[in-house]
């Protein structure tokens, strides 16, 4: 479930929680530190109460629409691990898509923060050839699947470069092609599919 999976999801319904539920105490410490202000120091702020609702308001607004983009990003994020790729699609405004071979992977790392290995969630941060290179697969299920997945495919393509380096040097004029025989498709909403195709 998407509602458990997001530390950062989780944060904002926190604040949002707080900045509804401490709506009036906020509003009446305002209050106080405006008239201990008029009292004492002779200063007054013009329609304070006024502009500290309308802040609160904006903030909740800023706040819930935040959620609801992450539920957008969330429902339109999709992966897919190819023989050859890894293909990276999501975003809902603004749509984002990544392809990155498996013989430029150099490393994979799994990172979970206690609230994520708690759910068996986790994101799979996979380094490229350039140093600067790294692509993230946010909040995955069972992440240690995916990296066996994508540890597999690897495998697979150094084995078939290999085979065709190997059969090149054997008849210089004989040609090798693997195609596409298993690729696994993941889905923020509906987790791991796997599917065979040309």
């Amino acid at each position: 479930s998407f509602w458990l999976y997001s530390d950062n999801f989780i944060l904002k319904i926190i604040v949002l929680f707080i900045l509804v539920f401490m709506f009036s105490p906020i509003m009446a410490v305002v209050y106080v530190l405006h008239e201990d202000l008029v009292e004492n120091f002779h200063i007054a702020v013009d329609n304070v109460m006024f502009y500290t609702e309308l802040l609160l308001f904006l903030l909740i607004l800023v706040v819930l629409i935040k959620l609801i983009l992450d539920v957008l990003d969330w429902n339109y994020t999709n992966y897919v691990f190819t023989d050859s790729h890894v293909v990276i699609q999501r975003g809902f405004i603004h749509k984002e898509k990544i392809i990155m071979a498996y013989h430029k992977i150099q490393d994979i790392e799994i990172n979970q923060s206690i609230l994520e290995r708690i759910m068996g969630v986790g994101d799979i941060i996979i380094y490229g050839a350039n140093e600067m290179s790294e692509t993230i697969l946010d909040d995955i299920p069972a992440p240690q699947k995916a990296e066996e997945i994508i540890l597999n495919c690897m495998n697979a393509v150094g084995f078939a470069q290999q085979n065709t380096y190997n059969n090149y040097q054997q008849n210089s004029n004989q040609q090798y092609g693997s195609g596409l025989s298993n690729t696994f498709n993941y889905n923020q909403s509906d987790g791991f599919q796997i599917y065979t195709g040309k």
